[in-house]
């Protein structure tokens, strides 16, 4: 199906902390609990809503 959009598969392990690490600069933030709804980097500082970055992280291979 992939091929025939053009489009790349990517799989990412179900347990990686996707939501506690920020895709730019790939800290991981250890306490981040579900009810914070807002990741800020304690790294680079840079703040963005939970799932966004989850949503980057993820298409970014978790890498």
């Amino acid at each position: 199906m992939c091929k025939l959009y053009s489009l790349e598969l990517i799989i990412v392990n179900r347990w990686f902390p996707i939501s506690k690490t920020y895709f730019k600069c790939g800290h991981f933030q250890e306490s981040l609990s579900l009810s914070e709804r807002i990741f800020n980097c304690s790294k680079c500082g840079f703040s963005r809503e939970r799932d966004l970055n989850g949503t980057r992280e993820s298409s970014s291979g978790g890498q």
